[in-house]
């Protein structure tokens, strides 16, 4: 697992460009790196699911591991919109 970069906000005119960039990814699809990415968080969720269910104890590591997948999901997806947007963001 790569380890977190610094993170920033992204500004309005991103903000805006993500909004309708993610209007066409719903009509086209997702890129299959994040595709990927996503089932993997899914799995890993289901995992903690179930070793909470048989064991009755949370196991904050897996639960960890699950934030820092989907805070690199969200790097992923900002990465996409910036590929996909270069002449819409500065």
């Amino acid at each position: 697992m790569q380890e977190l970069g610094p993170m920033r906000l992204a500004t309005r005119r991103e903000a805006k460009a993500m909004i309708e960039l993610g209007k066409q990814y719903t009509k086209e699809g997702l890129p299959p790196h994040i595709v990927a990415h996503k089932k993997l968080i899914d799995e890993k969720i289901r995992n903690a699911e179930l070793f909470m269910a048989r064991t009755g104890a949370v196991d904050y590591g897996m639960i960890n591991e699950i934030v820092r997948m989907k805070l690199h999901l969200d790097g992923l997806y900002m990465d996409a919109i910036q590929d996909a947007a270069r002449d819409v963001i500065e």
